[in-house]
């Protein structure tokens, strides 16, 4: 069960979902399952490789990157509380996380974020934590790959955009 394992959406899920068809039964299951990981290092380099790459491409309306880019921050966010044992998903306390107090207001209107509103939003991040910075594109894309999972997702995503931008999908098919 992923709330044994200390799995950060099944912590959000077990403190702050509604079950619609099993009452507190399963929540209450949840949160008593529920166990904090040493340290939540591993999601945090990955939400910073992502963050790094969708900062780094520009996909201009791209709501399937635009996603991901948020969930970058906010997962990024969320590994710093689970490391303090703090649970709270709101976005006051993404703020706090990140040391920032603008994350809200860009979070409220992400549907229409622009991405240079975004690349700006996570190049201030990234100057903190500096860990992907000077990895240029292709070490950084193939790390993400080796890392799998949404990081090679990720990936998918960019580089299927930016074929389609370019006019060269038939080609990378």
């Amino acid at each position: 069960m992923k709330a044994r394992e200390g799995d950060l959406f099944a912590c959000h899920i077990a403190f702050e979902g509604v079950s619609i068809l099993y009452g507190e039964r399963f929540l209450g299951k949840m949160k008593s399952c529920f166990q904090w990981k040493e340290s939540y290092q591993e999601e945090r380099e990955m939400a910073l490789a992502i963050l790094s790459l969708t900062s780094r491409s520009d996909w201009a309306y791209n709501e399937e990157i635009r996603r991901r880019f948020f969930w970058a921050v906010r997962t990024l966010a969320l590994t710093i509380l689970g490391d303090r044992r703090v649970i709270d998903f709101s976005l006051e306390s993404i703020n706090s996380a990140l040391k920032r107090s603008d994350i809200d207001s860009l979070f409220q209107r992400r549907e229409n974020a622009s991405f240079d509103e975004c690349k700006i939003l996570a190049e201030d991040i990234l100057q903190e934590f500096d860990w992907y910075n000077d990895m240029d594109i292709a070490d950084l894309t193939k790390h993400l790959l080796d890392l799998g999972g949404i990081g090679l997702n990720t990936v998918k995503l960019v580089e299927t955009h930016q074929a389609i931008d370019v006019g060269s999908l038939p080609a990378y098919i």
